[in-house]
C-alpha cells in the first residue's frame, strides 16, 4: 500500500508527533509512505526526521497559520486548499491518505480532495477543545465526505463527544483511538543515575536540586501563564527548585516578561526544542503540565508516565480519562493558578506518595502504548482499504 500522510499546520507540534509514529508503524508493516505538509521554518525539525526514515516529503502550502478560521478563509479560500490538494492527490496517486488534523475545522479542503476522487481517508482528529460553530454547509460538507470511503478517529471520548456534536452526528461514527508512546523497560538505578547526572550537568543543576519539567509548545494552549503566575509562591517555600521548560513557540517572550516582572525567571531555564525528552525526564523529579486543552491525554503527558515520573497536570479535554486524582498523580482544575501551585507544592512535600502514584501511572499508561495505537489504526485504515468503493 502507498500511504499518504497529510497535515495542514505551519509547525511541529503534537499531531506532527502523532504522524512520525504512524508513519514508523506504516513502514515497519511494508508499505510506502510519502509525507505532505506545508514547508516552514516550523517544519524544518519534521522534515529532517522524515529524511532520516527515507520519506519523500511533498511540500503544500495550505497550512494553517494559528489564525482564526475567518482569517483563515480570507487568505487561503477553501477552493484553493481543495484544488491544491486535489491536484497533488492526482500526481502522487496514493492508495489511502491518512489526514491528521491539528484542529477541528483547518483540514476541509483536502479532506473534499479526498472525498471527490473516492481515495480512502482517515480522518485523526487531534485536538477538540470545545464544540465547535460550523455552518450548515460545512456540517454538510464534512458528513458527505465522511460518506465517501472515510472512517473517522477520536482520541478521546471527550474529543469524539465534542466533534460528534461540532459535525451533528452520530458519536459511533468515529473510532476511538488513544495517543500511545514506547513504554520503555524501567532502568537500573545506576542507568537512570548516569542520564540523569549528564543532563543536571548540562543544564548546571545539581543533583539534590528539583527540578521541575515541563514539555510543550510555548503557546497559549499549554498554560504556562498560569505556572509562571504560581511560581512566586512555590519558590516562597522551595527556593531551591529549577523549573525547566523544553519546547519552543509564540509565547516564548511573553512568558519571560511574565516571570521577569514577578521576580522568578531565574528558576526558569528555556531549552527550546529538544529531541532527547526521555534523558530529560529521567533527569527530572516532577512533571508540571498546567494545559488547558488537548485532544485526548498529550503525548507529553504519557511519556512521563512511562518513565514513572510523578506529575502534575490538569482537568483539561481527555487527561481525567487517563489519570485519576490522587492515584495516577495530581489534577488541578484548569486556568487555576493558585490551586496549581499549591498541588506542586503538596507533590514536592510528599515525595513518598507521589512515588508511588507514578508506579501507578507507569502502570496505566501500558494501556496506551505506542504499539497499540499504530496497530489499531493501521487495522481501522487496512478494514477502510477492505470496503468496495
Amino acid at each position: 500500500m502507498k500511504l499518504l500522510i497529510l497535515t495542514v499546520s505551519q509547525y511541529r507540534g503534537g499531531a506532527e508527533e502523532y504522524t512520525l509514529k504512524i508513519t514508523r508503524g506504516a513502514i515497519a508493516k511494508g508499505h510506502t509512505v510519502e509525507f505532505a505538509f506545508p514547508d516552514t521554518d516550523g517544519t524544518q525539525s519534521l522534515q529532517h526526521d522524515l529524511r532520516e526514515l527515507g520519506v519523500n516529503y511533498v511540500p503544500l502550502d495550505i497550512g494553517d497559520d494559528d489564525t482564526t478560521w475567518r482569517e483563515y478563509r480570507k487568505i487561503i479560500p477553501l477552493w484553493r486548499t481543495f484544488q491544491q490538494t486535489r491536484r497533488m492527490l492526482k500526481q502522487t496517486r496514493p492508495d489511502a491518505v491518512l489526514i491528521a488534523q491539528p484542529s477541528l475545522r483547518c483540514s476541509l479542503g483536502p479532506i473534499l480532495a479526498c472525498a471527490s476522487l473516492n481515495i480512502p481517508a482517515l480522518v485523526v482528529f487531534q485536538l477538540v477543545s470545545s464544540i465547535f460553530p460550523l455552518k450548515s454547509i460545512e456540517v454538510l460538507l464534512y458528513n458527505w465526505a465522511r460518506k465517501r470511503r472515510q472512517s473517522w478517529i477520536a482520541i478521546s471520548k471527550n474529543n469524539r463527544e465534542l466533534a460528534a456534536k461540532s459535525f451533528q452526528c452520530n458519536p459511533d461514527v468515529f473510532h476511538v483511538v488513544f495517543n500511545g508512546v514506547p513504554v520503555p523497560s524501567p532502568l537500573s538505578t545506576d542507568e537512570k543515575q548516569t542520564i540523569r547526572d549528564r543532563i543536571r550537568a548540562e543544564l548546571n543543576i545539581s543533583d539534590d536540586t528539583p527540578l521541575l519539567l515541563t514539555v510543550g509548545r510555548l503557546h497559549v494552549q499549554k498554560g504556562l501563564t498560569y505556572l509562571a503566575e504560581g511560581l512566586p509562591n512555590i519558590l516562597k517555600q522551595h527556593s531551591n527548585i529549577q523549573c525547566v521548560w523544553a519546547g519552543d513557540g509564540p509565547e516564548l517572550d511573553a512568558l519571560q516578561t511574565q516571570l521577569r516582572e514577578n521576580g522568578s525567571l531565574d528558576a526558569v531555564q528555556f531549552l527550546g526544542h529538544r529531541t532527547d525528552i526521555t534523558d530529560l525526564l529521567h533527569a527530572a523529579d516532577l512533571f508540571v503540565f498546567p494545559t488547558l486543552w488537548e485532544g485526548g491525554q498529550s503525548f507529553a503527558l504519557a511519556e512521563a508516565m512511562a518513565v514513572s515520573l510523578p506529575v502534575v497536570t490538569t482537568d483539561a479535554s481527555g487527561i481525567p480519562e487517563v489519570i485519576t486524582h490522587k492515584v495516577h498523580g495530581l489534577i488541578s482544575p484548569k486556568k487555576e493558578a493558585d490551586t496549581f501551585a499549591h498541588d506542586v507544592l503538596y507533590a514536592l512535600d510528599h515525595p513518598d506518595k507521589m512515588k508511588d502514584m507514578a508506579q501507578a501511572a507507569y502502570e496505566r499508561v501500558q494501556e496506551f502504548s505506542e504499539p497499540k495505537m499504530v496497530e489499531q489504526t493501521l487495522n481501522i485504515l487496512d478494514d477502510l482499504l477492505d470496503k468496495k468503493s
